[in-house]
C-alpha cells in the first residue's frame, strides 16, 4: 500500500490495534508505583513492559509514510509539533511533580514525554532510512539499538538512548505496509501466531526470575553493569520473545471493534493525560493508602485496572480530541517566516 492510500483509508483492526496498546500503555504506567508488590501486579507489568512499547514503536513507524509528503519533502510541521507536545508535557509533569525546570532537566526525557520526542527524532531519520534497502535499514537500525542498549551509560538528554534502543521497531514498521501485516491475519496464520504468542508468554513466565537481573533492558534507558556477552544474549532473548507477543497482538486484535477503535483514534490525549492523572494520584497519596488498606494482590490490581480503563475514557473527552486535532495541524511557516 503506497503512502497516498495510507493516507486516504483508515484500517480498522489498526485502530483496534493502536486501541489494545493504549489501554496496555496506561495499565502499565497505572501499576509501575507497585509493579513488585505482589506477583499478579508483577506478573501483569513484566508481560506488558516486554512488548507493548515495541509494538506502539513498530506501528507509530507503519505510519512513518506519512511524514514524507507528495513532492518527496520531510514534514517539518510535524516533527516540530511533536517537539513542542514533548517539552510542554515535560514540563508540566515536571511543573505538578514539583521537580526542577532548569534548561538541562526540560531537555531530559526520563518518563512518558520520551515517546513524543523520539517521535520526532525517528521521523528526521526517515529520509536517510529511506533511501537504504529495509535489509540495510533494518541491519543498521539493530546495530544501533544493540550497541546503545548493552552499553553501561545511558542517557536521558533528549531521550536518545531510547531513540536508538527503539530504533528498529520504527523502521520495521516503516519498511512494511498494512497488506504485509494482513498476512498474520490469514485465517491459518492468525491462529498459528496467537497460540505461538500464548507459547512465548509461557516461556517468559517459566524463565521470568532467570532474566530478572536482564530485564532493564527492556526500557532502553537504564543503565546496568552486566558483561557485554552476557547483555547481548538478555537483548536477544527479550526482543525475540517481544516480537513473538507482538505478533500475537497483531494477530488477535479484532477486525471491527467501536469501543478500540475509538481509543485507537486517540491514542496522542489519552497519552498525555494519563501521566497527569496517574501523577495526581501519587501526589495524592492514593498508592500509599492502597497499599496500606489492602492485603489482596489481585484486589490491588483489579482496582488499578479500573483506573486504568476509566483514565482511557475520561482522556477521550471532546474537548481534548478537538485540541490534539488543532495542534498536530499546527502549521509553522508562519513563524519560522515571521509572518
Amino acid at each position: 500500500m503506497s503512502s497516498s492510500e495510507v493516507s486516504r483509508t483508515r484500517v480498522e483492526w489498526l485502530d483496534s490495534l493502536k486501541g489494545i496498546l493504549i489501554v496496555l500503555v496506561v495499565v502499565g504506567h497505572f501499576i509501575l508505583p507497585v509493579h513488585k508488590v505482589g506477583e499478579p501486579i508483577s506478573i501483569t507489568y513484566d508481560t506488558i513492559y516486554m512488548f507493548h512499547m515495541p509494538l506502539f514503536v513498530f506501528v507509530s513507524g507503519l505510519f512513518g509514510k506519512h511524514v514524507i509528503d507528495g513532492s518527496g519533502h520531510l514534514r517539518i510541521n510535524k516533527i516540530l509539533t511533536y517537539c513542542l507536545i514533548g517539552i510542554l508535557y515535560g514540563f508540566f509533569l515536571r511543573l505538578m511533580e514539583g521537580s526542577s525546570l532548569s534548561l538541562t532537566s526540560l531537555l531530559s526525557f526520563s518518563s512518558a514525554p520520551w515517546y513524543v520526542i523520539c517521535l520526532a527524532s525517528w521521523m528526521i531519520l526517515v529520509p536517510f532510512f529511506d533511501r537504504l534497502k529495509p535489509a540495510y535499514g533494518i541491519t543498521i537500525a539493530v546495530v544501533i539499538s544493540l550497541i546503545s542498549t548493552v552499553q553501561h551509560e545511558q542517557t536521558d538528554f533528549l531521550a536518545l538512548s531510547r531513540t536508538a534502543h527503539f530504533l528498529p521497531y520504527y523502521f520495521g514498521g516503516y519498511y512494511l505496509s498494512t497488506s504485509d501485516l494482513s498476512k498474520i491475519r490469514d485465517s491459518k496464520v492468525r491462529v498459528f501466531a496467537i497460540v505461538f504468542a500464548v507459547f512465548a508468554t509461557g516461556i517468559f513466565l517459566c524463565i521470568r526470575e532467570s532474566i530478572s537481573d536482564y530485564f532493564f533492558l527492556v526500557y532502553g534507558n537504564t543503565s546496568g553493569n552486566l558483561p557485554i556477552l552476557n547483555a547481548v544474549i538478555g537483548y536477544i532473548i527479550l526482543n525475540l520473545l517481544g516480537i513473538a507477543l507482538s505478533i500475537g497482538c497483531i494477530a488477535a486484535a479484532p477486525k471491527r471493534n467501536r469501543l478500540l477503535k475509538f481509543l485507537g483514534e486517540r491514542t496522542l490525549q489519552i497519552y498525555i493525560l494519563h501521566r497527569f492523572v496517574r501523577g495526581a494520584l501519587q501526589i495524592g497519596g492514593f498508592y500509599d493508602l492502597m497499599l496500606g488498606s489492602i492485603d489482596s494482590a489481585c484486589l490491588t490490581l483489579c482496582i488499578l485496572l479500573l483506573l486504568s480503563f476509566a483514565t482511557c475514557f475520561v482522556s477521550t473527552v471532546p474537548s481534548l480530541t478537538w485540541l490534539s486535532k488543532k495542534l498536530l495541524s499546527l502549521s509553522w511557516k508562519p513563524i519560522i517566516r515571521g509572518n
